[in-house]
């Protein structure tokens, strides 16, 4: 199972979900989308990955996600999520790759 977290205010975040669901689906793996546009709803978006045991985590892209790379990255590497990431800032501040 994998995750995607998305800004749901985002007007391009349906488009980019409907292209993640068409891979996932493609390499027979369930995705799990998951709406966070703060801080605080992104810290709700990973305990409901770990609830929910997700293999790894697709980050959609959002600016407002970009201006918060290391709690994401902290996050993800706190709780053992491997994550792709949109931006080379994510890789390089310590996420595992974009």
């Amino acid at each position: 199972m994998i995750a995607m977290l998305i800004n749901p205010d985002n007007p391009n975040a349906a488009n980019d979900v409907k292209d993640v669901q068409t891979a996932a689906q493609k390499l027979g793996l369930q995705l799990v989308v998951l709406n966070s546009g703060n801080e605080r709803e992104i810290e709700a978006a990973f305990a409901a990955m770990v609830r929910q045991r997700v293999d790894a985590r697709f980050v959609g892209i959002s600016a407002s996600f970009g201006n918060l790379p290391d709690s994401i990255i902290a996050l993800a590497n706190r709780h053992g999520i491997p994550a792709i990431y949109p931006w080379r800032e994510h890789a390089v501040a310590g996420g595992l790759m974009s």
